[in-house]
C-alpha cells in the first residue's frame, strides 16, 4: 500500500466521520469483521472504510468522499452477491444494511423499498395485505439488487421479472447527486438501470394482489 493511498484512507474516514448519520468503520474497529461478512463465505476482502449509511444522504456523501479521495467503491446491500462485488480491497464499501424500511401502498399496488431492504422486508408487508410482490424467492437477498439485476422469481411467468415492474428509483451519482429515475425523469438513466446491472438506488415496484388479476 503506497503512503499517498493510506493518506488517502485516513482522510476519507475523518471526512465521513463528520458528515453521515451512520457509522464509518476501520480494520480495528470492532464491528469491523462482522460488517465484511458475506453470504458467501470464501469471499475475504478487506476494504479501508465501511460506510453503515443511515439514509439516502449518508449514501451520496460516502460516494462523493469515494471520488474526492479516489478510493475503489462498492455497494452492499443484501450481500448475496456470489462474487463478492458487495466489498473491495482497499476501498470504501456503501453499506446499505441499515436502509431496509419498506412500504406498501395497497391502493396503487406498489411498494417502496430502500436500498438495503430485502425480498422478506418487501413480503412482509405486502403479505400482511393480501398482496404478493414480484420479487426473488430467497427472502434474504436484496431487493435493490435483485431487481436491477434481473428480478426473477415465482411471478415472472404472469407478470415478468422484477426489474420490468421497476417503477422509479432514487439513485445516487458518480458525483454524489442524488436523482429520481423513472420514464419522465432521466429516462435515458431509467433505461439503463432496468438493462444493466447493480446500482444504488430506492426501488418502487408494483405488489400484485395475490387474490385476484392486476389491471
Amino acid at each position: 500500500m503506497s503512503t499517498t493511498t493510506a493518506s488517502a484512507q485516513r482522510d476519507g474516514a475523518r471526512r465521513l466521520r463528520g458528515s453521515i448519520r451512520g457509522t464509518v468503520l476501520v480494520d480495528n474497529d470492532a464491528l469491523y469483521g462482522e460488517a465484511r461478512q458475506l453470504w458467501n463465505g470464501a469471499v475475504d476482502k478487506r476494504p479501508a472504510l465501511i460506510a453503515r449509511c443511515a439514509d439516502e444522504t449518508d449514501a451520496a456523501r460516502a460516494v462523493a468522499v469515494a471520488r474526492e479521495h479516489d478510493l475503489p467503491l462498492s455497494v452492499r446491500g443484501g450481500g448475496h452477491d456470489w462474487a463478492g462485488r458487495a466489498l473491495n480491497d482497499g476501498g470504501l464499501v456503501v453499506d446499505l444494511t441499515a436502509m431496509r424500511a419498506v412500504t406498501v401502498d395497497p391502493d396503487a399496488g406498489t411498494a417502496t423499498a430502500q436500498g438495503g431492504a430485502t425480498t422478506g422486508d418487501v413480503v412482509a408487508p405486502a403479505g400482511s395485505l393480501g398482496l404478493a410482490p414480484v420479487t426473488g424467492t430467497v427472502k434474504a437477498v436484496g431487493t435493490a439488487g435483485l431487481t436491477l439485476g434481473g428480478g426473477y422469481g415465482p411471478l415472472c411467468g404472469k407478470h415478468g421479472p422484477g426489474v420490468d415492474n421497476l417503477l422509479d428509483a432514487r439513485v445516487v451519482l458518480a458525483d454524489g447527486r442524488l436523482v429520481t429515475a423513472d420514464q419522465e425523469n432521466d429516462p435515458d438513466l431509467f433505461w439503463a438501470l432496468r438493462g444493466g446491472g447493480a446500482a444504488l438506488a430506492w426501488s418502487r415496484a408494483p405488489a400484485t394482489d395475490c387474490t385476484r388479476s392486476s389491471p
